[in-house]
């Protein structure tokens, strides 16, 4: 398919994530702070919030995956693939033989807010196309803050200390109106108006779910960033495999499907379901298999956006 025959991301979509989730949220909160507890009604802890790993978490990820069901593709990465997974698994045995498999699992949920930040960090670089050292700056910012606040939802399982969860408040808090100043000075640089308004939505997530932890509702915290992100994901990825596979079927699902649905449904579709399906087999494997998943969709991901990638010739962005 030619360039002119694509179809594009319109700008304005990117923001669609951001303003469904944020309002929502919010009122959800403020309303039930306001006329009744309701934080006795929702999950306290990551653990208990199973349902998010079918609604958001796992889906998007089988979507990511699916993509490598075409030779191109897997010709073009191989070696980079084979030198990425094994470096990752020995990195993961290294970590499960010296911490266990709650080690293991510590790391892979550090390793997943890592991911999310840095998902819609990349796309704010697309939309301020001007280069930025305190654009970087503040990109480390956010991913510290990030990680302050899930170790700090998280640290019943991490085991930290009371002492030591007063320490985590006050760093994360310092840390929030750090990343507001930067964002403020990064504002007055960008010149592109769609950058300026990334920049502010991206900091107003951070904000509002610093917010949420710090109110009690580790639950609503948890699902901001995820849903964000994995909204984000499937705009990007129904983008890609539209244009990919529209002209000719690329890939192997797409092949036999593309005749009956559109193929932005099918991806939506077929990835729900299988992610399902991994979410509720109850067996060890099935845990661990989610977990090999998710590592190479934040491995593959690392380098197949790149602008040098060939997954970016099936994605377009409106100018």
């Amino acid at each position: 398919m030619r360039v002119s025959e694509q179809s594009a991301i319109q700008t304005r979509t990117m923001f669609l994530p951001y303003l469904v989730i944020l309002p929502i949220i919010a009122l959800l909160v403020s309303t039930w702070t306001g006329l009744w507890d309701g934080r006795s009604f929702l999950p306290s802890s990551p653990r208990q919030v199973v349902f998010l790993a079918v609604i958001f978490e796992n889906p998007h990820i089988v979507a990511s995956t699916l993509m490598w069901l075409d030779r191109e593709y897997i010709h073009h990465y191989k070696r980079k693939l084979i030198t990425s997974v094994a470096m990752i698994a020995l990195l993961c045995i290294v970590v499960a033989l010296f911490f266990g498999a709650s080690g293991f699992f510590v790391f892979l949920y550090g390793w997943t807010v890592a991911h999310v930040i840095r998902q819609q960090i990349g796309i704010g670089r697309m939309m301020n196309r001007q280069s930025s050292n305190l654009y970087e700056v503040w990109a480390w910012m956010v991913l510290i803050s990030s990680l302050l606040i899930a170790a700090s939802l998280g640290h019943p399982e991490l085991r930290i200390s009371s002492d030591l969860v007063r320490v985590l408040d006050i760093t994360l808090t310092i840390s929030i109106v750090i990343n507001c100043i930067l964002a403020g000075l990064l504002v007055a640089q960008i010149r592109r108006f769609e950058g300026k308004l990334y920049i502010l939505a991206n900091i107003l997530m951070l904000v509002t779910t610093a917010a949420c932890a710090a109110s009690g509702y580790p639950f609503f915290a948890i699902l901001i960033p995820r849903a964000i992100h994995d909204i984000t994901a499937y705009i990007i990825y129904t983008n890609h495999d539209t244009n990919r596979n529209t002209s000719i079927q690329h890939n192997l699902i797409y092949r036999y499907t593309a005749a009956y649905l559109p193929i932005a449904l099918i991806c939506i579709l077929v990835s729900i379901a299988l992610a399902s399906w991994i979410t509720f087999t109850p067996t060890y494997f099935a845990s661990y298999f989610a977990a090999a998943l998710a590592i190479f969709h934040y491995i593959s991901e690392s380098f197949v956006w790149k602008s040098t990638g060939i997954h970016r010739k099936s994605l377009l962005f409106a100018s």
